[in-house]
């Protein structure tokens, strides 16, 4: 199992830290500034600047700071939704607002690729201690599949 972590920022590098640490898989923090990449070069997980990296996960987990962040990474120009490969999963763990989420859940489900929609809750150092409350919504059966790498 291969799994992508796009947005390494005050939430996404604990998650990103903590999926590299436990979860027995390759995984690929991503992020456009490398000023934290020392911490997963620490724990032997390479993060990179280079989001092509991330295409063909399983997995890909996002959490970016806003609305526009998401849809631009996933439905703009050669965004996610133009290269993620039929069968694997999107989790998004940024809060934004509903109905970009509903538009990126059906583009990607017309492409075969599956979604949740995981927005989280507490602060930093919860995310470091890898004990965030996810609220999620999707599929159960995706979610079924997720849920290892929640925990």
């Amino acid at each position: 199992m291969k799994l992508s972590f796009i947005g390494l920022g005050q939430m996404g590098e604990g998650m990103a830290l903590n999926l590299g640490k436990k979860s027995g898989c390759e995984v690929i923090p991503h992020d456009i500034r490398d000023c934290m990449f020392g911490d997963f070069d620490a724990i032997g997980v390479p993060a990179t600047l280079d989001v092509s990296k991330t295409w063909d996960s399983d997995i890909i987990f996002m959490c970016l700071p806003g609305t526009k962040d998401v849809v631009d990474e996933v439905l703009g120009e050669g965004g996610l939704a133009e290269r993620m490969k039929p069968g694997s999963i999107l989790v998004d763990c940024s809060t934004i607002a509903i109905q970009p989420t509903l538009d990126i859940e059906k583009v990607l489900t017309e492409k075969g690729i599956d979604f949740l929609d995981a927005p989280v809750s507490g602060r930093q150092v919860r995310s470091l201690a890898g004990t965030l409350t996810i609220m999620c919504g999707g599929k159960k059966e995706v979610f079924d599949k997720v849920k290892p790498y929640f925990d």
